[in-house]
């Protein structure tokens, strides 16, 4: 019996629902990575994971960072964090979206580093 198009679809999610334990990556930040990142499927996965765990969360930073980093949330409920030079937003363990941080704030992220 073919699969349809919807059927695939939730396949795949069920999958990387799977590969990623407890985080989901949703199919908007896919895309976003695919464009900004340039990495495969499985290497995204693994980077999102770390990034969760390891990720500076955005309590952590001070200064102009800080307000870049509260004006990204908005208000809503959602967790900020950043890992190597990308910002990754999380609703409810779920990937939303994966975005470059701003080349003005790369200094801070090596201040916050050390």
């Amino acid at each position: 019996m073919p699969r349809t198009k919807k059927r695939k679809k939730e396949d795949k999610q069920r999958a990387i629902e799977r590969e990623s334990n407890t985080i989901a990556i949703s199919n908007h930040a896919f895309e976003r990575a695919k464009e900004r990142l340039s990495l495969n499927p499985q290497s995204f996965i693994r980077m999102v994971n770390k990034a969760y765990r390891n990720g500076i969360d955005e309590k952590e930073f001070t200064g102009a960072f800080a307000i870049f980093m509260s004006d990204l949330k908005a208000g809503r409920e959602q967790e900020v964090k950043v890992y190597g030079t990308f910002i990754y937003i999380f609703v409810n363990k779920l990937l939303v979206t994966v975005s470059h941080c701003p080349a003005k704030y790369i200094k801070y992220l090596q201040i916050v580093k050390e």
